[in-house]
């Protein structure tokens, strides 16, 4: 199926005032030398402005190519350059749990209540407390509730304790 041109659309596009100066004609000359219609696909501008405009929109189109390419290869190699450090930090990512595990090992080991006494009775010579040492909570606000001076009334709650002490033996 063939497209059929219409003669008079050919004339009045040729014809328009935005084409004139593009179409070589025999008689404008450019840079003073005799322009020639030559068969292509582009029609080449045969005046000085037509051809000035031609090489700013060639080069425009050019540069916007370029600059595109050149934006595509930029955005590429971030994107490996940031999958190395994804993977970097998944890597240590890795490494720091595994010393999580171990430290909560190690704190467990080292809560171990059978170790802190040996260490308090063996290492540092400590002991239970006796009776006499001891001042209840009941204590220490009635105590306080007695007085105005905390620490006198603890002394006071504290040789209480040491007197029924003595009284309980």
């Amino acid at each position: 199926m063939k497209h059929k041109t219409n003669p008079s659309h050919d004339e009045q596009f040729w014809s328009h005032p935005s084409i004139q100066g593009v179409v070589d004609r025999r008689s404008e000359r450019s840079y003073n030398e005799e322009a020639t219609v030559q068969d292509s696909f582009v029609a080449v501008p045969t005046t000085w402005w037509g051809l000035m405009i031609f090489r700013t929109v060639t080069f425009g189109c050019l540069f916007v190519i370029v600059s595109a390419a050149l934006y595509h290869i930029w955005s590429q190699s971030q994107a490996t350059q940031l999958g190395f450090v994804y993977s970097r930090l998944m890597n240590e990512n890795k490494q720091l749990k595994a010393s999580y595990v171990k430290l909560d090992l190690s704190i467990a080991k080292l809560k171990d209540l059978q170790r802190l006494h040996r260490i308090a009775r063996q290492e540092l010579g400590m002991q239970r407390p006796q009776a006499s040492q001891v001042v209840s909570e009941h204590q220490v606000s009635q105590a306080l509730r007695n007085t105005s001076k905390p620490g006198v009334a603890l002394a006071r709650a504290r040789s209480r304790t040491r007197s029924s002490d003595t009284l309980r033996r």
